[in-house]
């Protein structure tokens, strides 16, 4: 039966009504004649739609609305997506590798891939057969030891050259996010130790000096993003992202020329580089001046990461 079509109404039969009424032809305990609404008696019920092999498709009644059907079907659709992913993930040794579907891994992938044949050879003469420490400052969820990871991949395959990247320290001061960077931490390189420390100003008074070889810094974005309703200067210590940038110099400053990262790799929203009118400032600019006044220099380039699904 269509859900358009409805089933023959029975007779209209009598309605007994318990209790004390009021108005005229009701009394305590009498009968009363109430038609009964033809919809309500021939409202179909609610059935499963079975395939021929017998499997159970859907529970949805004929009534259900076009936007929860639609929303059914979108659940489903990614049910069936994300148990492909699983059985994909399986079949992986545990660690993260450069056919992921993330969009970064992706990014880093086509980046090393593309590589000239000078460029390899600087590659090469950096950093082949060394081991390399990486500092993750505002870790997050430790995205640069999974690049790193899969960098190393593709250097190996697409290159030939044997580039091990090892997290010495992680700078987090979520607990949740902390569990994340153990759980990745172990995924990539399960044999080494590693800290985590709360805040990266903690680095300036620890008295084991902790340094690497490269530094991969993220500028919180809380007072950068376009989206933030607490706009400040990349260097206002009041704010999250000033606060979080100024102990990472400050940390910089602490540590020995000789000692300092070879590297430094920053990442934040493209909202940094524009002119922000609210605080008069444009944020890449001011990064890029703090770091030349310790001796570093480089540029800023934005990247659209889902041109490269």
């Amino acid at each position: 039966m269509s859900s358009t079509e409805t089933e023959k109404s029975e007779p209209e039969k009598p309605i007994k009504v318990c209790g004390r009424a009021r108005g005229k032809g009701c009394g305590r305990g009498r009968a009363c004649k109430r038609p009964v609404s033809a919809s309500a008696s021939s409202r179909p019920a609610t059935q499963a739609k079975v395939q021929d092999d017998g499997s159970d498709v859907s529970t949805s009644s004929s009534s259900q609305s076009e936007e929860s059907r639609r929303i059914a079907a979108a659940a489903a659709s990614w049910e069936d997506h994300a148990a492909g992913k699983r059985k994909e993930s399986d079949s992986e040794d545990g660690g993260p590798t450069s056919n992921t579907s993330l969009n970064l891994i992706n990014f880093m992938r086509a980046a090393v891939k593309g590589l000239q044949v000078d460029q390899v050879e600087l590659v090469r003469r950096t950093f082949s057969e060394t081991e390399v420490a990486l500092g993750e400052f505002c870790a997050g969820m430790a995205t640069g030891s999974i690049c790193a990871a899969a960098i190393s991949r593709v250097l190996e395959e697409e290159h030939g050259l044997s580039v091990r990247f090892r997290a010495a320290f992680y700078t987090e001061c979520v607990p949740w996010k902390q569990k994340i960077i153990q759980r990745v931490h172990e995924a990539v390189d399960g044999q080494t130790m590693f800290n985590i420390i709360s805040r990266t100003g903690d680095l300036v008074s620890m008295s084991r000096q902790m340094t690497c070889d490269i530094a991969v810094k993220a500028i919180e974005c809380d007072d950068i993003s376009t989206l933030s309703r607490t706009p400040r200067g990349v260097l206002d210590v009041t704010g999250k992202s000033g606060s979080s940038f100024v102990e990472f110099l400050q940390w910089l400053s602490s540590v020995q020329w000789s000692s300092r990262p070879r590297f430094i790799v920053i990442e934040c929203v493209a909202a940094l580089a524009k002119l922000r009118k609210v605080v008069q400032e444009r944020g890449t600019a001011v990064v890029q001046t703090e770091l030349a006044e310790r001796g570093y220099c480089g540029i800023f380039k934005a990247h659209v990461l889902f041109e490269f699904d």
